[in-house]
């Protein structure tokens, strides 16, 4: 219930305040939460429309992508996160739990390998 309670609180400062992208993002992450994958995704795709390059909110998008088992989409959004910040989010996508279920993929794996070459170069 409790995130139910976040997701109405997230809709009315959107009512008050369309264009801020922290309560686009944070929208998404309730809905995630919720196990409202389409309707995350589109809360995120709303935050990238005021903030472009919040990378955060790139790679929430991978997270609620890999909890959905798209590899495509993942890894085509996780591209972008690591381009914004790649220190923080190819060591990140190593690890994290989203990606349990696409993490053996040979897309996700050769992304974040490249990556990591880059990384340690």
């Amino acid at each position: 219930m409790l995130s139910q309670d976040v997701l109405a609180s997230h809709d009315k400062a959107l009512a008050i305040k369309p264009d801020k992208n922290e309560a686009w993002n944070n929208r998404g992450l309730a809905l995630m939460y919720l196990e409202r994958y389409d309707l995350a995704s589109a809360s995120f795709e709303q935050a990238l429309l005021i903030q472009p390059e919040d990378d955060c909110v790139w790679y929430n998008k991978v997270c609620c992508y890999g909890l959905q088992r798209n590899v495509d989409k993942a890894v085509e959004n996780l591209r972008q996160a690591i381009k914004l910040n790649r220190y923080r989010y190819q060591q990140m996508a190593m690890s994290n739990s989203d990606f349990e279920n696409i993490r053996g993929s040979e897309q996700f794996q050769t992304l974040v390998e490249n990556s990591s070459e880059r990384f340690s170069a």
